[in-house]
């Protein structure tokens, strides 16, 4: 699966399913990266597996699924 990668990533926040079968899985995390004006939302489905940040508080290298990057204009 191709990805795109946003370096020096910080995840700042992030936010959960509060229904039905998703209950408590990540939904979304809120990220703050040099590549960005302002921190942006990016759903937690859209994160590559290989990516070294998944979590509140990591920074570093975020892989972001080639679909999304695309979709939001980034490549």
């Amino acid at each position: 699966m191709s990805s795109h990668l946003i370096e020096d990533a910080l995840i700042v926040h992030e936010t959960y399913h509060d229904k039905g079968e998703q209950k408590g899985k990540r939904k979304a995390i809120l990220v703050e990266a040099m590549d960005f004006e302002e921190n942006e939302w990016i759903p937690y489905s859209a994160v590559h597996d290989d990516s070294e940040v998944h979590q509140v508080g990591d920074c570093g290298d975020l892989l972001i699924k080639e679909y999304w990057a695309e979709k939001k204009g980034w490549i």
